[in-house]
């Protein structure tokens, strides 16, 4: 049977961070805990105890930069921290699962939960840890946040179209054209039976 070993280192580091909610830069000088994890002993070696906390110490700096507040804003990265409380909600809500999907008497199932439970506790003391020294990191600002852009002026408001309905108007004016008059007809013309008619009139035969 074989023994695995765990290293733990602490370091401090140095990072850049750019402010999501103001966009202020800023240097970050803060202590972090590197954890090599479970390195089983014939390969523990110097090399790979060594490469096993390297990457132990980015791990949590990588967790921990984000939770550090920003000089100007005061504020903390909102997705660094929802997911610290993340990991910690998940191993507490593993606890009542198992009893539901697994009823019965004694067995050894019922460990479990209280395993989960024991790692959540793990869990909320290193979040808590990890937020403590955020909180007690150095932060130098490099550059101050970018003035915000002025607000676009209101669009400019048109009066309002005037509706005038059909019923509501006035009635149109007919226009009446003059009719055009027959041209007067001249004694001398002739006029079909018209000349018989006048010598009937003057009594000739």
């Amino acid at each position: 049977m074989g023994y695995s070993y765990e290293y733990t280192r602490h370091a401090v580091a140095t990072a850049p961070r750019t402010c999501g909610h103001c966009r202020a830069a800023m240097e970050v000088t803060l202590e972090v805990v590197g954890s090599s994890g479970a390195i089983p002993d014939y390969a523990d070696t110097l090399a790979t105890r060594e490469r096993a906390m390297q990457a132990g110490l980015a791990h949590d700096l990588r967790r921990a930069l984000p939770l550090v507040r920003c000089p100007t804003c005061r504020q903390r990265s909102t997705m660094a921290v929802r997911l610290a409380i993340a990991r910690v909600a998940g191993w507490f809500a593993l606890v009542p699962i198992l009893p539901i999907i697994a009823p019965g008497g004694l067995d050894v199932l019922w460990l479990l939960p209280i395993g989960f439970a024991v790692a959540g506790l793990a869990q909320l003391a290193s979040e808590r840890a990890r937020l403590r020294r955020a909180d007690a990191a150095v932060v130098r600002l490099l550059a101050a946040p970018p003035p915000p852009k002025p607000a676009a002026p209101p669009p400019a408001r048109l009066p309002a179209a005037r509706v005038v309905s059909p019923a509501a108007s006035a009635p149109a004016t007919p226009t009446v054209e003059p009719l055009a008059s027959a041209a007067p007809v001249r004694a001398s013309e002739p006029m079909g039976d018209a000349p018989r008619l006048l010598r009937d009139r003057d009594g000739e035969p």
